[in-house]
């Protein structure tokens, strides 16, 4: 994977750049440091450059893995960084003077109580310390105390005799100055460090050595070798050639003073230098690379082979004389701000803490936490810095201050002041106990989904509140308030992009075959962390002949990064050309291959198939709507079901649950085709985590490739942060799910499809379900037997909700009864879906997970599932207390002879069996059930009861059939939930 630098630093290649601290020209060939940042225009970093001497005023780094190219410095700049990093300049501005209150503060340097009437007092970068003045006076002698803020304030004899206790100090005694010293923390080395200390050194002579000789070496290329020949001689080599004249130098350099870098020994591709060791150059295939690596530690196992020289470069002379002999690289260990080794003394050491304003509880001073933080071994920041910690209050997170909001962009992880004062830290017996208690801060979870722009709470309801801003713009763009969605027009079988601005005055063109020149491509790269995509079309003008545009946008999906271009052309011809240009510079492939010949190349885009529906479109937006000029046929009851079935909203929301990008892939756009596809993408991936090995090499390359693919297949809002990997088979049932609901969601999209203007959208909807749907009398014994089933049949363990009634409808599927396979053992069961589900369950029935989805997450194999306990099934109906309504269908199940299990068994049925049970540990009382006279189908209604002579790792019965004839449609249950919390 690639590493995750924040900043960079080389030598300027031109005097181009401008430093972004003082604004002057960074001269050629001077060293510069650059912030990596996210870029507002594309997906990806850009640098900020800053001279040397300016970066350090504006910024602290924290250890020099954070740094691209640190390694390709010479010796001595990167030791200039290294003491930056260590540096804390003094500063009078972060000192004070103070009259002494209570005698309760310790001296930061003698660690004893001070006594006098004033005090040294830290702040800013120094808040939490204390000093005698004479303490102090020691450390930085020749300190203007009468420049100290606070001077000032002091009566006028105070003023004169603490300038005189500091003029007439004595230079302390060689006892007391040892003692001093040793209370500052800078004890003489024993042996044992000594020791280690000369081994740093040895190792440092040896890297400064190394690296004179290399950059003697690469000035002689650069004044010497033509940029053609440095190519040729890493060619004549079989050498990776890296493109620009730096980087030639660099690879040549290295190659000559140790000798030729050897095969990746996975796929014998190019070896390439980088930061801290090796890595292969390949992608192990299209979607993913190869990741085979060397760090510093086992860089020595790779066998360099002699650099060999040509005879047609021996016009220089040294080029002439040159003999290889190969050596090992050295690397320097990644350096840090502070010390490495854990003391459970000083937990927090190397740990990097910024201390919000407040406001704090009356009890907790800024000064108090500071104190703490550095008695327990951690530093202060005084400035928003990466992977530095923010110390806050629950509250300042959920309103977000300006400070916060700061931190946050920033790449700070927050925690309560709480976890600093109640001493969890200072109990932790490893750093990783430390790591663990931030982790497991609640207000880093928050602070991660705020980040990422998750749009809407995880199925469980702990974070309901985080994405509220962004569901409400997304209900507001629904409603036409926010002009980034604009309102979608087809036009001549496809959609104008609203970015364009010409979707008033132009249509898609199309080419010689008739498909529209219109295409988005997706691309995710889990490496890199990019999740972009490209979009483009050839627009002709409704009235002008000669008018043409193409028009492209691009951008990180899910926020608001990116950008857009329309350029304009005189003839169709060349605005097809253009397109035609692009479309193969972005993809690799020519326009117009077939999807099944499309070859998805190495970091390049991939085309989405997406359908032009958009319910928000000009031809059928108005018409979704309930409100309509044609009176409905159909009764109220009914009226309010279809209404509350055919809901854009909760689709919506449905999409934004998945992480779905509803901006960029408005509803209905991913085909079945594409969702088909990714399914095929997560079984490989279950396959390849079935296989019980650790998932390393190459395995590790088709994880990452097969992951990439199916974020690209169906695009993803992730905000900033990097697409997580599907590195789990917890993780493959869940995307699994998703692309049923998907699968079910694209149905209710074509049912939602209105062509008839004379007829109520509502009596249209109901006609395409093709079921008569009759509500009941809700006095009749159907209504309350149902009714009664749903209030006994409630599982003990699901206490966070109760059940109610709103509306009980019969139903009667178009053909089902004639199709239904009456075996005995009929029983009514319960089965739940997702609220977004039901129109495309009503319309064509249940349907079992093609065959081309993983088997993953099923626990008696791909089947359609149902239960005699209501709770169980309302489980899957997925509300929250901002969306308590959902539905439970009643089936007439023919379960005939069942097979009982009482674990998992994804095996096949045998013939003799009709259907599958699991059998749980509590079930219906079978005392009560209540059998139909007339058809003899059995209600399994009754209170829970808990058999102890049943050995099961079910909780509860499921019943599992594999044949959709066994099943027939009976009642839909409109129920709400009452949540208890």
């Amino acid at each position: 994977m690639d590493a995750d630098y924040k900043y960079q630093a080389e030598y300027a290649k031109s005097s181009r750049s401008s430093c972004r601290s003082c604004k002057s020209t960074i001269a050629k060939d001077s060293l510069r440091i650059g912030a990596l940042v996210q870029s507002h225009i594309f997906d990806g970093k850009m640098t900020l450059w800053y001279h040397y001497s300016c970066f350090f005023k504006k910024a602290k780094i924290l250890q020099t893995s954070d740094i691209k190219n640190f390694d390709g410095l010479k010796f001595e700049d990167q030791e200039k960084i290294r003491a930056e990093m260590k540096s804390e300049k003094f500063q009078l501005s972060n000192f004070c003077i103070k009259p002494n209150g209570d005698n309760s503060d310790r001296c930061s340097i003698c660690s004893r109580c001070i006594e006098d009437p004033f005090f040294i007092d830290g702040r800013s970068s120094e808040l939490g310390t204390s000093y005698h003045v004479e303490c102090f006076n020691k450390r930085h002698p020749g300190t203007d105390f009468s420049k100290i803020t606070g001077f000032g304030k002091l009566k006028a004899q105070d003023k004169f005799d603490l300038l005189d206790a500091v003029a007439n100090a004595k230079s302390p005694s060689s006892k007391r100055g040892a003692q001093g010293i040793e209370k500052s923390g800078n004890l003489a080395p024993s042996r044992k460090s000594t020791s280690s200390t000369d081994v740093k050194e040895s190792s440092k002579d040896a890297l400064k050595k190394q690296s004179d000789k290399l950059w003697r070496l690469r000035e002689q290329l650069d004044a010497e070798v033509s940029t053609s020949a440095l190519a040729g001689l890493l060619e004549f080599n079989s050498q990776l050639v890296p493109a620009g004249r730096a980087a030639l130098l660099d690879a040549v350099a290295d190659a000559m003073l140790f000798g030729a870098l050897p095969r990746c020994p996975l796929d014998s591709a190019p070896l390439i230098c980088v930061d801290g060791g090796y890595r292969c150059s390949r992608l192990a295939n299209h979607w993913a690379p190869c990741l085979f690596s060397a760090t510093a530690t086992d860089a020595t196992s790779l066998a360099r082979s002699p650099f060999r020289v040509p005879k047609q470069y021996h016009d220089v002379l040294f080029l002439k004389t040159y003999k290889c002999k190969p050596g090992v690289r050295l690397f320097a260990e990644s350096s840090s701000a502070s010390v490495e080794t854990f003391d459970k003394k000083t937990p927090l050491a190397g740990l990097h803490f910024l201390l919000d304003r407040g406001p704090f509880p009356e009890d907790v001073t800024q000064r108090h936490l500071a104190a703490t933080i550095r008695a327990l071994g951690g530093s202060l920041l005084t400035a928003v810095t990466r992977e530095g910690i923010f110390v806050t209050t629950s509250s300042s997170v959920e309103t977000e201050s300006k400070l916060a909001a700061r931190a946050r962009v920033g790449g700070m992880r927050p925690i309560t002041y709480n976890l600093i004062l109640n001493k969890s830290l200072a109990k932790a017996s490893s750093a990783k106990d430390v790591q663990r208690l931030i982790a497991e801060e609640p207000l880093a979870t928050v602070w991660d989904l705020a980040e990422s722009a998750s749009t809407s709470a995880p199925l469980s309801q702990q974070a309901q509140s985080v994405g509220r801003k962004r569901r409400a713009a997304v209900a507001t763009s629904a409603e036409g308030g926010n002009d980034a969605l604009k309102r979608m027009r087809v036009k001549g079988g496809a959609v104008v992009d609203p970015a364009s601005g010409l979707e008033d005055r132009a249509t898609v063109a199309r080419d010689a075959h008739g498909r529209p020149l219109s295409a988005v491509l997706g691309m995710v790269d889990l490496v890199r962390g990019s999740n972009s995509y490209y979009k483009m079309q050839v627009l002709r003008s409704d009235k002008e002949p000669h008018h043409h545009w193409v028009f492209r946008a691009w951008g990180r999906i899910g926020t608001d990064i990116g950008g857009s271009k329309v350029e304009r052309f005189v003839s169709l011809d060349a605005a097809m050309q253009h397109f035609h240009d692009l479309f193969l510079e972005k993809t690799g492939n020519p326009w117009g291959t077939e999807r099944a010949n499309f070859i998805k190349m190495p970091r390049r885009f991939y085309p989405l198939e997406l359908e032009q529906f958009d319910p928000k479109d000009e031809e059928n937006g108005e018409k979704t709507k309930i409100v309509h000029r044609v009176a409905s046929k159909l009764g109220t009851r009914l009226q309010e079901l279809i209404h509350f079935l055919f809901d854009v909203a909760s689709m919506t929301n449905a999409l934004l649950e998945f992480e779905i990008d509803v901006r960029k892939m408005p509803l209905g756009k991913i085909s079945r085709m594409q969702i088909q596809e990714a399914y095929g993408v997560l079984n490989d991936l279950s396959n390849l985590l079935s296989l019980g090995k650790p998932i390393e090499g190459p395995d590790k390359s088709r994880l990452i490739g097969a992951t990439a693919r199916f974020y690209t297949l169906i695009p993803h809002d992730f905000g900033l942060k990097v697409p997580p990997l599907l590195d789990s088979l917890e993780a493959i049932k869940t995307k699994s799910r998703m692309l049923d609901d998907l699968l079910k969601l694209e149905v209710a999209y074509s049912l939602m499809k209105t062509g008839n203007s004379d007829v109520n959208p509502l009596d249209e909807h109901y006609a395409k379900l093709k079921n008569r749907i009759e509500p009941l009398d809700r006095d009749s014994e159907e209504f309350k037997r149902i009714t009664e089933f749903l209030r006994v049949t409630h599982a003990p363990t699901h206490s966070t909700y109760t059940l109610e009634v709103v509306d009980i409808f019969s139903l009667s599927r178009e053909g089902e009864a004639e199709r239904f396979k009456a075996l005995d053992n009929r029983m009514m069961l319960w089965h739940g879906s997702r609220r977004t589900n039901w129109a495309g369950i009503l319309a064509q029935g249940l349907r079992i997970a093609p065959p081309e989805a993983p088997s993953t997450g099923y626990m008696f194999g791909k089947g359609v599932y149902f239960s005699d306990m209501a709770s169980k099934s309302a489980n899957y109906c997925y509300t929250s207390p901002s969306a308590s309504q959902g539905c439970l269908l009643l089936c007439e199940v023919a379960l005939g002879k069942t097979h009982d299990c009482f674990a998992a068994n994804t095996s096949r049925l045998s013939k003799q069996f009709g259907s599958r049970k699991g059998v749980g540990a509590t079930a219906p009382k079978v005392e009560t059930y209540f059998k139909e006279p007339d058809s003899g189908v059995i209600y399994p209604i009754g209170r829970p009861v808990t058999s102890a002579d049943v050995k099961s790792d079910l909780l509860y019965n499921e019943y599992i059939i594999y044949d959709t004839a066994q099943i027939k449609q009976r009642y839909l249950v409109w129920v709400n939930f009452k949540f208890t919390f």
